[in-house]
């Protein structure tokens, strides 16, 4: 007997054909379980689609729930002490609180951690609640940007550092019957693994892909000249500071042009940080931007230094440019990057090893472009259908015909 599941995404879904096996994984898992009879019910921020005939699909948008996260959220945030997006997602869930029928489905499919007040409501009907984890454990997270705060002498204050923040994300997996990894990556199911209460979580076979009609690379552009990029945004968690750590002598060392272009937003402690005790004139703040894919294209090299992660979108879409990646162990690039041949690894915790990746690119410039077409290609091998159908199959204990 097929499964009646409802999805659950605080996100946009799209299930026009143009789409599917481009942008977001999240659209294939839809599909998936929308062709197979057993989607009954989708609940999502945006719906962009030709129509799920026989599922029920309820959006966010453009009900009475979003206008008033639109009208008071500042008013709530100053109130609650909650962030915009907490406020956003504290209505969503009123409004599947409000309108789910429980005893229509079996199985409640999240592809993105929701309240717990949905699922505890969902196992008292004997609903099964399978959820989908992209970020390791918020206590884990924490423990390992608290030591980076004891490094550098300075405060964060994220979703990542909250207590509370963090007790709710916890309760939120304790409310759950099974977790499944966003990544199965073998650092990432050893991380996962020496977590007490998360030895059962499940994996996928195959990783999740990108949008392939905007990260492809254009092997006729030239090449910014020693031009290093790197992303980040307001937490230490993207290791930023820890190439600003060994730049300066980096680029003292080469009588070349070098300069680093970061693109994103960092935290006012961290800015602060940075114009203390960093030499800042080769690098470029970018801000955020809305076409990364020509900074991986055009670039030397992209850095990806983060202390802890689970195989970023970022290092995907940089080979899928074919682009130079250097990455930390830390974020599970190592499954699928061979050092020194489709990019170089390195060890954010042990000191030199991200300076001499930095110093190996530079000495071995004519190796790059070999390393480069490497990359691109296992780029290839990441397919949002394949990972979707590694979904399916673990939900249903089927596999997808």
């Amino acid at each position: 007997m097929n499964s009646r599941v409802a999805i659950i995404f605080f996100g946009p879904i799209s299930t026009r054909e143009e789409k599917l096996n481009l942008s977001s994984f999240n659209n294939e898992i839809v599909q998936k379980f929308h062709n197979s009879g057993n989607l009954l019910k989708l609940y999502c921020q945006d719906f962009d689609g030709i129509g799920l005939e026989g599922v029920m699909v309820t959006q966010f948008s453009g009900t009475i729930y979003s206008k008033i996260a639109k009208l008071f959220s500042f008013l709530l945030s100053w109130i609650t002490g909650w962030t915009e997006r907490m406020i956003y997602e504290k209505l969503f869930e009123l409004m599947i609180l409000r309108d789910i029928d429980y005893s229509e489905i079996d199985t409640l499919l999240l592809l993105r951690a929701t309240s717990p007040n949905v699922c505890r409501k969902a196992k008292k009907y004997n609903v099964k609640v399978v959820g989908l984890i992209s970020t390791f454990p918020r206590k884990l997270i924490r423990e390992r940007i608290r030591s980076y705060e004891r490094k550098w002498g300075i405060k964060e204050h994220s979703d990542y550092t909250q207590k509370r923040r963090v007790k709710e994300y916890d309760r939120i997996l304790n409310s759950w019957n099974e977790i499944i990894s966003l990544s199965g990556a073998e650092s990432v199911r050893e991380t996962i693994s020496s977590i007490v209460g998360f030895e059962q979580v499940r994996y996928p076979d195959n990783e999740f892909g990108i949008n392939r009609k905007l990260f492809f690379p254009d092997w006729g552009i030239k090449n910014e000249e020693y031009v290093f990029v790197v992303t980040t945004d307001t937490t230490l968690k993207k290791g930023l500071l820890e190439v600003l750590e060994v730049w300066n002598e980096f680029v003292a060392e080469f009588d070349f042009n070098i300069r680093l272009k970061v693109i994103g937003k960092v935290s006012k402690p961290i800015k602060k940080l940075i114009d203390r005790r960093f030499k800042t004139e080769t690098i470029e703040w970018i801000g955020y931007v809305n076409n990364l894919q020509d900074y991986y294209k055009s670039c030397f090299a992209y850095i990806c230094p983060s202390i802890i992660d689970m195989g970023p979108r970022t290092i995907k879409q940089a080979m899928g440019c074919g682009s130079l990646v250097i990455a930390s162990k830390q974020c599970g690039a190592s499954s699928f990057i061979t050092h020194q041949k489709e990019g170089l690894v390195f060890d954010v915790e042990i000191k030199g090893e991200l300076i001499n990746c930095l110093r190996w690119v530079l000495n071995n410039r004519g190796k790059i472009d070999e390393i480069r077409k490497a990359s691109f290609r296992t780029s290839q091998l990441f397919d949002n259908n394949l990972f979707a159908g590694n979904i399916f199959q673990i939900v249903t204990d089927r596999a997808f015909e």
